[in-house]
């Protein structure tokens, strides 16, 4: 990752924290969209040549109605390009009001101060997503909605599977879609004219639309980002390989609404840890010679009670 640009980022986001008393999910929904706005207009702006100049121009305004008028006409511009699937204009234009609010000033600082940070990234585009999506995360702390990875632990998972062109990648709780992007780059390095086919799924709306960015600004086109329960959307033996940090110890009862097509082959894990759920769901979901690598707890290793059915039924099984 490209350390020039974690400090700006960092303070960029403590200004607007400062300034405001929003909930730190939306401003990091802000943050996020204008940040995909900008780099479009930047980095892509031969798909919107017109806006580009427009708000170029007004980076300098002192007129916050101006300045947020032109971001919003450029975002709904930048959501018809991706076919509606981002709703960034939605989310800008909520924020917007907001900041009307409490300090518009503010919010039109950092929206140029990112601008400026976009501008001088056009090497580092994705390490620059990367470190907003790490420094929010860091921030939320355990209140987040999706979980970060750490990159150096993502890199080793994606070593361990050895993802190639061509295969089927999925990610089944895809979070920011760190697995998917650091996969894709892998397999790039060994063959660059021969991509990864990137599946994922995330039950967060926020976290998938952050994930569908990820993968843009990292030269990903056409992935396959969904909003979906993967516990209760199985999608049997579909890919080559999958990646994934599921949720540790997550309480849910989705897999218990399911009625046919079961994946529960080690045993049915209780609806208060639905650790051994992911796992089954992922195993189900590999193809018969496909591979996976899976950040778990050290409670699936060890933890009594229907995990040591489970762990004896998959050891018996692959024994």
């Amino acid at each position: 990752m490209n350390n020039n640009v974690q400090l700006p980022i960092a303070a960029i986001i403590a200004e607007l924290r400062s300034s405001t008393n929003l909930d730190s999910q939306e401003y990091k929904d802000f943050f996020v969209s204008v940040f995909f706005v900008f780099f479009v207009l930047v980095h892509r702006r031969e798909l919107l040549k017109q806006d580009s100049l427009f708000v170029l121009e007004l980076v300098q305004t002192l007129d916050d109605e101006v300045f947020f008028s032109a971001l919003l006409n450029a975002a709904t511009h930048v959501d018809e390009l991706y076919d509606d699937a981002l709703g960034l204009s939605e989310t800008i234009e909520h924020l917007i009001k907001r900041g009307r609010e409490i300090n518009s000033a503010a919010f039109r600082r950092t929206c140029i101060s990112l601008y400026g940070v976009v501008s001088d990234s056009e090497l580092y585009s994705g390490d620059t997503f990367e470190t907003i999506i790490q420094s929010f995360s860091e921030m939320q702390g355990r209140r987040a909605s999706e979980a970060y990875t750490p990159r150096d632990l993502v890199e080793m998972m994606v070593e361990i599977v050895e993802p190639r062109g061509g295969e089927s990648i999925y990610d089944p709780v895809c979070g920011s879609g760190g697995f998917l992007v650091s996969a894709n780059i892998k397999a790039s390095n060994f063959d660059t004219d021969s991509k990864l086919k990137i599946h994922g799924r995330e039950i967060n709306l926020s976290a998938a639309r952050i994930a569908k960015i990820n993968c843009i600004v990292h030269d990903i086109f056409g992935s396959d980002i969904r909003i979906s329960d993967s516990l209760q959307d199985l999608e049997v033996s579909a890919y080559d390989v999958i990646l994934a940090n599921p949720p540790f110890s997550l309480a849910t009862e989705s897999y218990g609404r399911r009625v046919s097509d079961s994946y529960f082959d080690f045993g049915i894990p209780p609806q208060n840890n639905a650790d051994f759920a992911f796992l089954q769901m992922i195993i189900k979901s590999l193809k018969p010679e496909g591979r996976a690598a899976v950040l778990v707890s050290n409670g699936v290793l060890f933890r009594g009670g229907g995990g040591d059915n489970q762990r004896e039924n998959y050891t018996v099984r692959n024994s």
